[in-house]
């Protein structure tokens, strides 16, 4: 947004941070937030190159020119309120250079981005890098993003491409993990009422810990390998996966693989918004091999399908599915 303001950038670049700004009312808010401290400051270019013994100098060639008539003590004034003057402008801009970025990570409120329940959102932050949420999902990043840092709170699920950026790496942080990366692709799933906290690695390496963990200890991942924090016990766990698999849901398509029916009712309550209760609770650890589309079937579909194995029923009472 600087390049913009500073009219630096190519057509090509000048419309994409249109395509940005007008995704939607966040981007729009904070582009406007920016414009205004942008126009409200120095130029920064102008305050490096600023010559004070240059602006001296030319300063004393004008009192000369006018005032030569005038008596020494009257010319000894005009440069006593000349070195004031320098050394006030001297200081401002020594010290707006210092503070400018300051001001911009702390001046205002953090952005956040929710999915509702029922739905899913894509979003692109302010570094380039692509975020999918899942349904009933948030994230949450300063207004200073980019910065000085790059750090987003994460509730719910969220599947991410991080541009890469050495000088910059990119935090996730949930309420039970942290996660450290400089450019990669990953799926972070951390619900508040799931038993557990995954974080599964598509492509590049990341490493991870847990809050809880006194210890601070790092956990690496590798392509293809999943991280299952249990929340009761504090314990982590590296396992293989398939990928590629845990991004499906960007496209609508809801996969479970040895997947228990409590975590089934979750996913599902909150992909199509309804409420599901499991009314026996020997059900609940029952697991499924499935794949459905949450775009082109509905929830009846999807528990008739369930049902057709025989392991379970269900009916619906008001708006409560309840599987028994």
């Amino acid at each position: 947004m600087v390049g913009y303001f500073s009219d630096n950038l190519s057509a090509e670049e000048v419309a994409e941070l249109v395509l940005w700004r007008d995704a939607n009312e966040a981007n729009s808010r904070l582009f406007r937030q920016l414009h205004t401290i942008w126009m409200s400051i120095p130029n920064m270019e102008q305050l490096a190159k600023y010559d004070k013994v240059l602006a001296y100098k030319k300063f004393m060639d004008c009192v000369h020119a006018h005032q030569r008539q005038r008596r020494h003590r009257r010319v000894m004034y005009m440069m006593r309120y000349a070195a004031i003057l320098l050394v006030t402008v001297g200081v401002f801009s020594y010290l707006f250079y210092i503070k400018g970025q300051d001001m911009v990570e702390s001046r205002f409120a953090d952005i956040s981005v929710e999915a509702p329940l029922g739905s899913t959102t894509r979003m692109t932050l302010p570094d380039g890098t692509q975020v999918w949420l899942n349904a009933g999902s948030r994230i949450t990043y300063s207004q200073g993003f980019g910065v000085r840092e790059r750090n987003v709170k994460l509730v719910g699920e969220g599947y991410f491409e991080v541009a890469h950026n050495e000088k910059l790496p990119f935090h996730v942080n949930s309420s039970a993990l942290k996660l450290r990366v400089l450019g990669t692709k990953f799926d972070f799933r951390d619900y508040p009422d799931d038993p557990n906290a995954m974080v599964t690695l598509v492509e590049g390496r990341v490493a991870l810990g847990s809050h809880a963990d006194s210890a601070n200890r790092e956990y690496q991942l590798q392509p293809n390998e999943c991280a299952v924090f249990e929340k009761g016990s504090k314990n982590m766990t590296i396992q293989s996966s398939v990928a590629q698999a845990s991004r499906q849901w960007t496209q609508g398509v809801l996969m479970f693989h040895d997947t228990t029916l409590r975590e089934i009712a979750l996913t599902l309550s909150r992909s199509y918004h309804q409420r599901i209760v499991i009314a026996d609770r020997q059900l609940v650890t029952l697991s499924f091999y499935a794949t459905f589309n949450r775009d082109e079937q509905s929830l009846t579909q999807i528990l008739d399908a369930l049902s057709a194995t025989g392991r379970i029923r269900y009916k619906l009472q008001g708006k409560t599915y309840i599987i028994y």
